[in-house]
């Protein structure tokens, strides 16, 4: 019986050998082809060419911080309602009516705050409150016990 057990561990050792020594030849990765045409010097074109003119619009949560020329974004927390909360000062003050922060105007209103810069339209959908103490402005939305509040100082 102990014949077929070495038998066979000699066949697997032969085997598992045979494959862990053959090598493939590596890949012939030379390329070869007859330059054609002639060399020229890299065109480039100015930013303003290249920067499509398409106007932003739609609702976007993050409107202001994606429009770093109206305003500065300092801060950003998130989370449960009871601990952003607390984040905002109690000196705060809702604001209300039209805004002015660099070449942006802010529309504020109960659905929300319209957002315009030149041919950009962009809408803050409401739970959005905007707040203001001192210099800063506090944007506040909060839905189903879950809360983000982002400052801002506008220009």
């Amino acid at each position: 019986m102990w014949r077929f057990y070495v038998a066979a561990t000699a066949i697997v050792a032969a085997f598992v050998f045979a494959i862990a020594s053959h090598r493939e030849s590596p890949p012939d990765l030379r390329i070869s082809a007859r330059a054609s045409g002639t060399p020229t010097v890299a065109r480039s074109e100015p930013a303003a060419a290249n920067a499509a003119s398409v106007a932003l619009a739609g609702d976007a949560p993050w409107a202001l911080s994606a429009l770093p020329d109206c305003a500065q974004q300092h801060a950003e927390y998130r989370g449960p309602a009871t601990e952003v909360r607390p984040r905002i000062p109690a000196d705060a003050i809702p604001m209300q009516g039209e805004l002015h922060a660099g070449p942006c105007s802010l529309d504020v209103t109960a659905h929300g705050i319209a957002i315009a810069r030149g041919s950009d339209h962009l809408r803050i959908p409401p739970p959005a409150r905007l707040l203001k103490s001192g210099e800063r402005y506090y944007l506040y939305r909060e839905e189903r016990n879950t809360a983000e509040l982002r400052v801002y100082s506008f220009k």
